[in-house]
């Protein structure tokens, strides 16, 4: 839920669109292949509040979804923030 105010209860703010398709191939947390898997649609677009897509938007067609994101498909605005270490933490050898 998008509030106007400094809250955030549910810590969301953006979302994407997916959808089940029993069909596709892929591993499971534990490693074993099997059927069925999300798909995000649009490359795993994210959208945040206020451009949420207005044109209809190609449910159960697989052109242009992502099931998995490899190392080298991962969007950019998906990947984690760099921060420096706080003051007086260790350091990584």
């Amino acid at each position: 839920m998008w509030t106007d105010t400094p809250d955030d209860p549910a810590g969301l703010d953006n979302a994407g669109i997916l959808y089940w398709d029993p069909n596709a191939r892929g591993t499971d947390e534990t490693g074993a292949m099997g059927n069925g898997m999300y798909r995000l649609m649009d490359g795993g677009l994210r959208y945040v509040q206020g451009h949420w897509p207005t044109d209809p938007v190609k449910l159960f067609d697989p052109t242009n979804t992502v099931t998995v994101y490899g190392e080298n498909n991962i969007p950019p605005e998906l990947l984690p923030k760099s921060y420096p270490p706080p003051p007086g933490a260790p350091t990584h050898k």
